[in-house]
């Protein structure tokens, strides 16, 4: 048999055992499309990358959007160097598009895997099998039958962060270890292109997602004791992602938003505790990790905790058996879950300050690959210690043997803990049966009769491949498959909710939808009364505070309407909203909606920028021309457009759709200003003058009146930003229902000066004519310190 024909019969195989798991996962993604881009986040990333692709330009960090939050500044997710993100671009139906989506991602995380467990020194087939047991009960759509954490349905973008990790990874440990110098050159290019790929494609996240492949990287790179050429081409791989780094602005990028962002911990770092050994003692005797956020933690009460079990016992079984790097990275893996669990402490007792936006479940899915690597090290290691050491266990004491055999047996009980923790209930509430038993069977007779199938044809060929090696590489390759089959028997029925009655959105996608190149119409606002007090009734409401209302109410008007009347249902539609929901959400709207649009002592969550009440002149000055409502009619006169209601239960609000007269469109032209230096003194001047913000507005900065206004005002919406055109009979100003930056920047070069105005509003002055080009400069090559002038603003506001 001629070489690459050995290489095709061992290849065969594993491409099988690939082929019928890759078609059974696309058979259950059919079968449970709310597994892909789950509600909420995964739509809202969806979304995202929908709305960047039409509304941003490439590799643009900060992609301005009129579609949130009054131009939001936060799109930190990019598809550009993401091919499972820009797989949501094909022209397909949606669901289509997202099955695309998720087998992209899927081929690169198992492949960064492979590649990862290979450079480390785990065999083919080990690694093949860290790579399907990762995919299988972390990855939709088979992760549903375990439920350990819903990570890649909520942000699928995060598996193109861990496999450009995991090949970066693997490219750096090998970096300096080639013999050809232009090969080394090619590695460290390798290096620096996938750290950018990762990097551009998730700034935050991809930082919050690297520190297990540091601590695994520099436990494997000290454990070799490499010469001192491998040391310095590591660190020109290094040294390569720094000079970008810091070359292309992006640490004042990062400062800048952490500066404006109202996810940041506002508090302290609590130094005197995290230094004091009393205080560690005391919180590791009083504080249960278990009871308060336990995601990904030693829980056993979490079916994920027995996943991390099966990698410690793996990492220990590693380090007593093994030699050189899986020895090396098992030491570093144990060490590095210890130690997130003493983070975990702190970051529940709330000791980080604005460290504590790396929350401790970040950094346990950091180490997820490396997980799955070492859970599957204590399934093969004792039958392989089993045949090669046999004769040697025999020339061993009596109680050595006695030590060995009790040691194997409560390992083997362990495993055997393990598989039915992990096993057991199935999709949380199903249960395995007499078909499910016949289809396991069936399975295994199926690839025992594949055995002596391809071993008899082994033998023909003069292939050396004993029949037990065959046997076990056809069970660790067919176990996945069969239970693949086993799952998707009883997978449970996933019903897509339907709307019922779609002409609110109908209307509203007709008369205030935005395009490329198309005036703006107004925003809309979503703001629920809730009169019966049902809308937000939930079981998880602590942290979300009064940001239930909108977070329940989404399932409430899913059941009852078939669409939740807000975010992603209305984005999608290119319906621009004056709300926000994402991670990364400003300091200043938030002030402004508080202050302005919500009851005094309403508390919100960061993600949710909101409005709580109803007052129709704060509304119209930032934009909103529309409010969907449960309430019967709003504060001030206004036109009913629509209303649809829910003829089985009474008790159900009918939801109305309202229209407010001369809303700002870019139409406000304030003569007269009143000068203000804090939020709260500003919120009042805007309260004292709200009936008029026509004519006033409330700045910071010495401004004159003036007795001209601007006329013929046009606001259109283009790619990364809008234009504005107006005229006037002298110099006139024009208050922009756009959330001010100092990275706004006129870039046509027209006489315009751009100031903040009404706390986060955007003032645009000029004299007699105006055409203006706005666009948020604020990412990679861009003096990024503007960023920074608005978090001294935001301190300079009290905010």
């Amino acid at each position: 048999m001629t070489p690459p024909m050995k290489t095709c019969v061992r290849a065969l195989p594993y491409l099988l055992s690939w082929a019928v798991l890759a078609g059974l996962m696309i058979v259950g993604m059919k079968r449970l499309p709310l597994a892909l881009y789950t509600p909420v986040d995964g739509e809202w990333a969806k979304w995202n990358v929908e709305a960047i692709l039409k509304f941003g330009t490439p590799f643009d960090l900060s992609p301005h959007s009129m579609l949130a939050g009054m131009g939001s500044m936060y799109f930190p997710n990019l598809p550009w160097l993401n091919p499972g993100a820009l797989a949501l671009g094909l022209p397909l139906d949606e669901h289509a598009k997202s099955i695309v989506s998720y087998a992209v991602y899927a081929a690169e995380l198992a492949l960064s895997i492979i590649l990862l467990a290979r450079i480390i020194g785990f065999s083919w087939l080990m690694a093949t099998a860290a790579a399907q047991l990762y995919l299988y009960l972390l990855f939709p759509p088979f992760a549903t039958v375990f439920q350990i954490y819903n990570w890649y349905g909520l942000a699928p973008y995060f598996a193109h962060l861990m496999a450009a990790l995991n090949a970066a990874t693997a490219v750096f440990l090998a970096c300096g270890r080639a013999q050809n110098w232009w090969r080394n050159i090619l590695l460290c290019g390798a290096f620096l292109g996938l750290f950018i790929s990762g990097l551009l494609s998730a700034p935050f996240t991809f930082v919050f997602a690297t520190p297990a492949y540091v601590a695994i990287s520099f436990a494997i790179t000290v454990g070799r004791r490499p010469p001192r050429a491998e040391w310095a081409w590591k660190a020109a791989g290094l040294v390569l992602c720094l000079i970008f780094f810091f070359g292309s602005g992006l640490l004042s990028y990062y400062l800048g938003t952490i500066a404006t962002s109202g996810r940041t911990p506002t508090s302290a770092v609590a130094w005197d505790k995290i230094l004091s050994f009393r205080a560690w003692l005391q919180l590791f005797e009083n504080h249960s990790l278990c009871q308060e956020d336990s995601r990904l933690l030693l829980c056993v009460q979490d079916r994920g905790a027995w996943l991390n079990i099966a990698a410690l016992v793996g990492a220990a079984v590693a380090i007593a058996t093994r030699r050189g790097d899986i020895r090396s990275a098992g030491a570093a893996l144990i060490a590095y879950i210890g130690l997130t669990h003493v983070y975990a402490y702190a970051y529940q007792a709330g000791w980080l300050g604005p460290m504590g936006v790396l929350s401790s479940h970040f950094l346990m899915l950091s180490c997820w690959s490396l997980i799955c690597m070492f859970a599957v090290v204590p399934f093969f290691e004792p039958l392989r210690r089993l045949q090669l050491k046999a004769p040697a266990i025999a020339k061993l004491s009596n109680v050595k043997q006695l030590a060995s055999f009790v040691a194997s047996i409560a390992v083997a009980a362990l495993l055997a803990a393990i598989i039915v923790k992990l096993l057991r209930h199935p999709y949380n509430n199903s249960h395995y049966g007499v078909a499910q038993l016949m289809i396991g069977v069936a399975g295994l007779g199926a690839v025992v009769l594949a055995v002596e199938m391809i071993g008899t044809y082994r033998r023909k060929t003069g292939a050396i491949l004993t029949r037990e090696t065959t046997l076990r590489q056809a069970i660790v390759l067919a176990i996945f498959p069969i239970l693949a089959l086993v799952h998707l028997s009883i997978v449970p029925r996933q019903d897509v909710p339907t709307v019922r009655d779609a002409s609110l959105r109908n209307y509203l996608h007709k008369n205030a939808s935005i395009e490329v190149g198309k005036p703006f119409s107004g925003y809309t606002a979503t703001i629920w009364v809730d009169k019966y007090g049902e809308i937000g009734v939930g079981s998880r409401d602590t942290p979300l505070r009064d940001a239930k209302l909108y977070y329940y109410g989404r399932e409430y008007f899913s059941a009852r309407y078939g669409e939740t009347f807000t975010e992603t249902d209305l984005w999608d539609l290119n319906i621009p909203t004056f709300e926000e929901y994402g991670e990364w959400t400003s300091v200043q709207a938030h002030a402004f909606a508080l202050r302005l649009l919500a009851p005094a002592g309403t508390a919100t969550h960061s993600n949710y920028l909101r409005a709580f009440s109803i007052d129709s002149d704060i509304l119209r000055a930032v934009g909103v021309r529309y409010v969907l409502t449960d309430a019967e009619a709003l504060d001030k006169p206004s036109v009913l457009r629509g209303s649809v209601s829910d003829p089985s239960s009474p008790r159900t609000a009918p939801v109305r759709l309202f229209e407010l007269s001369n809303p700002n469109l870019g139409t406000y032209s304030p003569m007269q200003f009143v000068k203000a230096m804090t939020a709260d003194e500003i919120v009042q001047r805007i309260q004292e003058n709200k009936h008029r913000l026509d004519q006033v507005a409330v700045v910071s900065d010495e401004i004159p009146s003036t007795t001209a206004k601007a006329t013929n005002v046009v606001m259109i919406v283009e790619r990364d930003g809008l234009r504005v055109q107006a005229a006037s009979d002298g110099p006139a100003h024009v208050l922009l229902p756009v959330q001010f930056s100092h990275c706004l920047v006129v870039v046509n070069g027209a006489a315009a000066r751009l100031a903040r105005a009404n706390l986060m509003q955007t003032l645009m002055s000029f004299d007699r004519t105006v055409d203006a080009r706005i666009e948020f400069r604020f990412g990679l090559f861009a003096d990024n310190s503007c960023r920074l002038q608005d978090g001294l603003d935001n301190k300079a506001l009290g905010l």
